[in-house]
């Protein structure tokens, strides 16, 4: 979604536009899904078996 572009109705009239808002509450609910799908993907790669559980960036072995 982006602010400002146009919202129709069934009938293919200009009904309103969105927000600044909802752009940002669309932007967050899509970062999230993507975020759950990276962890689902990465968590059935390792109950598959094809490879090892990925390390957490930034973290040293100690």
């Amino acid at each position: 979604m982006k602010a400002g572009a146009c919202r129709y109705d069934t009938e293919g009239y200009v009904t309103e536009h969105i927000s600044q808002e909802e752009e940002a509450y669309a932007a967050g609910r899509l970062e999230k899904i993507r975020r759950q799908n990276r962890t689902k993907a990465e968590l059935q790669a390792v109950l598959d078996g094809n490879e090892k559980p990925p390390r957490k960036p930034g973290r040293l072995k100690q």
